[in-house]
Protein backbone atom coordinates (compact mmCIF):
# COMPACT_ATOMS: atom_id res chain seq x y z
CA UNK A 1 0.00 0.00 0.00
CA UNK A 2 2.57 2.26 0.73
CA UNK A 3 4.76 1.78 -2.51
CA UNK A 4 1.94 2.07 -4.88
CA UNK A 5 -1.18 3.21 -3.20
CA UNK A 6 -4.41 1.48 -1.41
CA UNK A 7 -6.41 1.90 -4.71
CA UNK A 8 -3.83 0.33 -6.96
CA UNK A 9 -3.66 -2.36 -5.16
CA UNK A 10 -7.21 -3.21 -4.90
CA UNK A 11 -7.36 -2.38 -8.75
CA UNK A 12 -4.68 -5.19 -9.51
CA UNK A 13 -6.56 -7.21 -7.02
CA UNK A 14 -10.03 -6.82 -8.48
CA UNK A 15 -8.31 -7.13 -12.21
CA UNK A 16 -6.48 -10.60 -11.39
CA UNK A 17 -9.93 -12.26 -9.85
CA UNK A 18 -11.57 -11.41 -12.25
CA UNK A 19 -9.22 -13.05 -15.08
CA UNK A 20 -8.94 -15.94 -12.76
CA UNK A 21 -13.12 -16.43 -12.36
CA UNK A 22 -14.07 -15.64 -15.89
CA UNK A 23 -12.70 -18.27 -17.71
CA UNK A 24 -13.76 -21.06 -14.77
CA UNK A 25 -17.31 -19.56 -15.16
CA UNK A 26 -17.46 -20.14 -19.05
CA UNK A 27 -15.99 -23.75 -18.49
CA UNK A 28 -18.76 -24.35 -15.33
CA UNK A 29 -21.71 -23.02 -17.31
CA UNK A 30 -20.58 -24.77 -20.42
CA UNK A 31 -20.87 -21.56 -22.38
CA UNK A 32 -19.43 -21.35 -26.11
CA UNK A 33 -18.80 -17.36 -26.41
CA UNK A 34 -18.17 -15.36 -29.95
CA UNK A 35 -17.09 -12.10 -28.92
CA UNK A 36 -15.58 -10.48 -26.46
CA UNK A 37 -16.79 -9.97 -22.80
CA UNK A 38 -18.41 -6.80 -21.56
CA UNK A 39 -17.86 -6.28 -17.74
CA UNK A 40 -18.97 -2.93 -17.88
CA UNK A 41 -17.82 -0.63 -14.49
CA UNK A 42 -16.59 -3.28 -11.89
CA UNK A 43 -16.72 -1.95 -8.03
CA UNK A 44 -12.90 -2.94 -7.00
CA UNK A 45 -12.95 -5.48 -4.02
CA UNK A 46 -13.40 -4.64 -0.34
CA UNK A 47 -11.23 -5.95 2.24
CA UNK A 48 -13.25 -9.07 4.19
CA UNK A 49 -16.23 -8.53 1.84
CA UNK A 50 -18.18 -10.81 -0.57
CA UNK A 51 -16.71 -10.00 -4.19
CA UNK A 52 -19.16 -10.13 -6.93
CA UNK A 53 -19.23 -8.76 -10.83
CA UNK A 54 -21.57 -8.96 -13.81
CA UNK A 55 -20.29 -9.66 -17.18
CA UNK A 56 -21.93 -9.91 -20.11
CA UNK A 57 -21.27 -11.97 -23.03
CA UNK A 58 -22.89 -13.39 -26.75
CA UNK A 59 -23.09 -16.91 -27.08
CA UNK A 60 -23.76 -19.52 -30.12
CA UNK A 61 -27.46 -19.70 -30.91
CA UNK A 62 -29.37 -22.84 -29.40
CA UNK A 63 -30.35 -24.53 -32.58
CA UNK A 64 -33.46 -27.27 -32.50
CA UNK A 65 -33.57 -29.26 -34.70
CA UNK A 66 -37.33 -29.22 -35.96
CA UNK A 67 -37.15 -32.30 -38.71
CA UNK A 68 -34.81 -34.97 -39.53
CA UNK A 69 -35.46 -35.09 -43.52
CA UNK A 70 -32.43 -34.65 -45.33
CA UNK A 71 -31.61 -30.71 -45.86
CA UNK A 72 -32.12 -29.58 -50.13
CA UNK A 73 -29.85 -26.94 -51.20
CA UNK A 74 -31.14 -25.06 -54.59
CA UNK A 75 -27.60 -24.44 -56.98
CA UNK A 76 -27.25 -22.84 -60.11
CA UNK A 77 -27.67 -25.40 -62.94
CA UNK A 78 -24.12 -26.05 -64.30
CA UNK A 79 -25.12 -25.40 -67.98
CA UNK A 80 -25.69 -22.10 -69.53
CA UNK A 81 -29.59 -21.15 -69.78
CA UNK A 82 -30.75 -19.81 -73.07
CA UNK A 83 -31.86 -16.48 -70.75
CA UNK A 84 -28.14 -15.91 -69.45
CA UNK A 85 -26.93 -16.45 -73.03
CA UNK A 86 -29.74 -13.87 -74.00
CA UNK A 87 -28.49 -11.06 -70.90
CA UNK A 88 -25.29 -11.48 -72.38
CA UNK A 89 -25.68 -10.95 -75.65
CA UNK A 90 -27.85 -7.94 -74.51
CA UNK A 91 -25.27 -6.52 -72.52
CA UNK A 92 -23.08 -6.81 -75.85
CA UNK A 93 -25.07 -4.77 -78.13
CA UNK A 94 -25.87 -1.96 -75.33
CA UNK A 95 -22.23 -1.74 -74.76
CA UNK A 96 -21.84 -0.97 -79.10
CA UNK A 97 -25.05 1.48 -78.62
CA UNK A 98 -24.26 4.08 -81.50
CA UNK A 99 -26.39 7.55 -81.77
CA UNK A 100 -27.98 9.09 -84.68
CA UNK A 101 -29.16 12.69 -84.94
CA UNK A 102 -33.00 13.60 -84.26
CA UNK A 103 -35.53 15.69 -85.91
CA UNK A 104 -35.21 19.28 -84.47
CA UNK A 105 -38.25 18.97 -82.70
CA UNK A 106 -37.39 15.81 -81.09
CA UNK A 107 -37.03 16.61 -77.04
CA UNK A 108 -34.39 14.88 -74.11
CA UNK A 109 -35.58 12.27 -72.40
CA UNK A 110 -34.25 9.61 -70.10
CA UNK A 111 -34.32 7.24 -73.49
CA UNK A 112 -32.22 9.82 -75.93
CA UNK A 113 -29.35 11.98 -75.04
CA UNK A 114 -27.98 15.12 -76.22
CA UNK A 115 -25.04 17.15 -77.45
CA UNK A 116 -24.55 20.19 -75.61
CA UNK A 117 -22.48 23.35 -75.51
CA UNK A 118 -22.29 24.22 -71.49
CA UNK A 119 -20.43 26.85 -69.83
CA UNK A 120 -20.76 26.51 -65.78
CA UNK A 121 -19.26 29.15 -63.49
CA UNK A 122 -19.38 29.13 -60.05
CA UNK A 123 -21.04 32.77 -57.44
CA UNK A 124 -17.37 34.58 -58.04
CA UNK A 125 -17.20 33.92 -61.84
CA UNK A 126 -14.73 31.05 -61.46
CA UNK A 127 -15.55 28.55 -64.40
CA UNK A 128 -15.99 25.35 -63.32
CA UNK A 129 -13.82 23.28 -66.27
CA UNK A 130 -14.81 19.65 -65.28
CA UNK A 131 -19.05 21.06 -66.28
CA UNK A 132 -17.60 23.60 -69.25
CA UNK A 133 -17.54 22.15 -73.13
CA UNK A 134 -18.38 22.89 -76.68
CA UNK A 135 -19.79 19.62 -77.24
CA UNK A 136 -20.94 17.45 -74.33
CA UNK A 137 -23.03 14.38 -74.79
CA UNK A 138 -25.43 14.66 -71.85
CA UNK A 139 -27.78 11.49 -70.75
CA UNK A 140 -30.71 11.91 -68.13
CA UNK A 141 -30.29 10.10 -64.82
CA UNK A 142 -26.69 8.68 -65.32
CA UNK A 143 -26.16 9.72 -61.55
CA UNK A 144 -22.83 11.28 -63.10
CA UNK A 145 -24.46 14.75 -62.73
CA UNK A 146 -26.96 16.21 -59.88
CA UNK A 147 -30.67 15.20 -60.42
CA UNK A 148 -31.52 19.19 -60.20
CA UNK A 149 -29.17 19.60 -63.22
CA UNK A 150 -31.01 16.68 -65.13
CA UNK A 151 -34.30 18.65 -63.92
CA UNK A 152 -33.13 21.78 -65.75
CA UNK A 153 -32.63 19.82 -69.09
CA UNK A 154 -35.37 17.73 -69.30
CA UNK A 155 -37.08 18.47 -72.67
CA UNK A 156 -34.45 20.45 -73.99
CA UNK A 157 -34.16 20.92 -77.91
CA UNK A 158 -32.36 21.57 -80.63
CA UNK A 159 -31.06 24.97 -80.74
CA UNK A 160 -32.95 25.48 -77.37
CA UNK A 161 -30.49 27.79 -74.59
CA UNK A 162 -31.32 27.71 -71.44
CA UNK A 163 -29.61 29.65 -68.55
CA UNK A 164 -30.39 28.70 -64.48
CA UNK A 165 -28.63 28.07 -60.96
CA UNK A 166 -28.21 24.92 -59.35
CA UNK A 167 -27.81 24.87 -55.68
CA UNK A 168 -25.47 21.86 -55.01
CA UNK A 169 -26.53 19.62 -51.76
CA UNK A 170 -24.28 19.18 -49.50
CA UNK A 171 -24.82 16.05 -49.52
CA UNK A 172 -24.37 15.50 -53.29
CA UNK A 173 -22.66 12.45 -54.20
CA UNK A 174 -23.07 12.74 -57.93
CA UNK A 175 -19.00 11.55 -59.82
CA UNK A 176 -18.78 15.25 -61.68
CA UNK A 177 -20.12 17.48 -59.13
CA UNK A 178 -19.74 15.83 -55.84
CA UNK A 179 -16.54 18.22 -54.87
CA UNK A 180 -19.04 21.26 -56.03
CA UNK A 181 -21.37 20.26 -52.67
CA UNK A 182 -22.97 23.49 -51.21
CA UNK A 183 -22.34 25.95 -54.12
CA UNK A 184 -24.32 27.38 -56.18
CA UNK A 185 -23.40 26.96 -60.13
CA UNK A 186 -24.53 29.19 -62.68
CA UNK A 187 -25.52 27.10 -66.18
CA UNK A 188 -25.74 28.96 -69.98
CA UNK A 189 -26.95 25.49 -71.84
CA UNK A 190 -27.12 25.00 -75.55
CA UNK A 191 -28.75 22.29 -77.13
CA UNK A 192 -26.91 21.52 -80.42
CA UNK A 193 -28.87 18.44 -80.87
CA UNK A 194 -30.80 15.66 -79.57
CA UNK A 195 -29.50 12.30 -80.25
CA UNK A 196 -31.55 8.61 -80.23
CA UNK A 197 -29.93 5.53 -78.81
CA UNK A 198 -29.27 3.10 -81.82
CA UNK A 199 -28.58 -0.81 -80.66
CA UNK A 200 -27.13 -2.96 -83.27
CA UNK A 201 -29.45 -5.57 -84.85
CA UNK A 202 -28.33 -8.95 -83.98
CA UNK A 203 -26.70 -10.62 -87.27
CA UNK A 204 -24.18 -12.86 -88.35
CA UNK A 205 -22.31 -9.84 -89.86
CA UNK A 206 -22.30 -7.93 -86.83
CA UNK A 207 -21.40 -10.68 -84.50
CA UNK A 208 -18.39 -10.90 -86.91
CA UNK A 209 -17.43 -7.02 -87.64
CA UNK A 210 -17.87 -6.21 -84.05
CA UNK A 211 -16.94 -9.39 -82.13
CA UNK A 212 -14.74 -11.76 -84.60
CA UNK A 213 -17.31 -14.36 -84.50
CA UNK A 214 -18.38 -15.85 -87.64
CA UNK A 215 -21.74 -16.18 -86.57
CA UNK A 216 -24.39 -15.65 -84.17
CA UNK A 217 -24.64 -18.86 -83.18
CA UNK A 218 -20.88 -19.26 -82.70
CA UNK A 219 -20.92 -16.28 -80.35
CA UNK A 220 -23.65 -17.77 -78.28
CA UNK A 221 -21.85 -21.22 -78.38
CA UNK A 222 -18.63 -19.41 -76.82
CA UNK A 223 -21.03 -17.56 -74.60
CA UNK A 224 -22.18 -20.53 -73.25
CA UNK A 225 -18.79 -21.86 -72.83
CA UNK A 226 -17.33 -19.11 -70.69
CA UNK A 227 -20.45 -18.99 -68.47
CA UNK A 228 -20.55 -22.52 -67.71
CA UNK A 229 -16.89 -22.55 -66.68
CA UNK A 230 -17.93 -19.58 -64.22
CA UNK A 231 -20.30 -22.03 -62.46
CA UNK A 232 -17.67 -24.55 -62.31
CA UNK A 233 -15.84 -22.62 -60.19
CA UNK A 234 -18.41 -22.07 -57.56
CA UNK A 235 -20.35 -25.30 -58.02
CA UNK A 236 -19.23 -28.46 -56.06
CA UNK A 237 -18.68 -31.38 -58.53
Amino acid sequence: DNAVGRESVLSAATEDLVNGLYPQVIEEQGLFPVASPDFGDIDPVKPGEPFTFEVTITVKPELELSSYDPVEVEVPFEKATEKEIDSQVDALRNHYKSYENAPAATKLTAERAADLTIKATKEDGEEVGSLTSESLLYNLGTGLYAEALDRELEGIKKGENRTFTVDVPEDESAMLMADLAGQKISFDVTCNVVKTEQTPELTDEWAKETLGFDTVASMREEIASSLEQQKATIIPQ
